[in-house]
């Protein structure tokens, strides 16, 4: 004689994962939580410096272009207090084009022995021929991450450097 189990007996042996299959899941999941989310917060704070230093590296070519189609010296002012900028005619300081700065990033000037120069007003000028006054702005975040941004005199470009270079033009 054959004994059969019913199929009732069957569903009744595995309906679900046991103890330890849960656990094991639960730990794996913790492990890859600790190693993603440090990482993922890390990239979220480079990436809003990034674009702080991109928002500036828009308004100074703004400015430049400005002060070559006018045919006068425009300045590009930051106030670091207040997280706002604002481009501006050198001879009448009227606040002509405001912008926001980020709220987590601090944007200060650099002087040339490469010291900050804490300030309530940055102001960078920007002359008809295309050329600027030499200057380097630090932005920097929270945690301490930041970035140089360069204007070169004779083109009045801006370029973003991760490290303050000693000689600079």
């Amino acid at each position: 004689m054959i004994i059969t189990q019913s199929p009732r007996c069957k569903s009744l042996r595995r309906n679900g994962f046991s103890l330890l299959e849960v656990l094991a899941v639960v730990m794996l999941l913790s492990v890859l939580a600790m190693v993603t989310v440090p990482s993922v917060v890390n990239w979220q704070q480079k990436l809003t410096l990034e674009q702080a230093v991109s928002e500036l590296q828009l308004q100074a070519s703004e400015t430049r272009n400005e002060s070559v189609r006018s045919g006068e010296t425009w300045q590009l002012n930051l106030i670091p207090a207040r997280h706002e900028g604002f481009r501006s005619l050198a001879s009448t300081q009227q606040k002509l084009k405001p912008f926001r700065i980020h709220q987590e990033v601090r944007c200060l000037r650099v002087s040339d022995t490469g010291t900050l120069l804490p300030s309530e007003l940055v102001q960078i000028r920007f002359f008809p021929d295309g050329t600027v006054e030499p200057a380097v702005l630090q932005v920097s975040d929270a945690k301490g991450n930041s970035l140089y941004l360069l204007f070169d005199r004779l083109t009045g470009r801006p370029a973003v450097r991760t490290t303050l270079l000693s000689s600079r033009s």
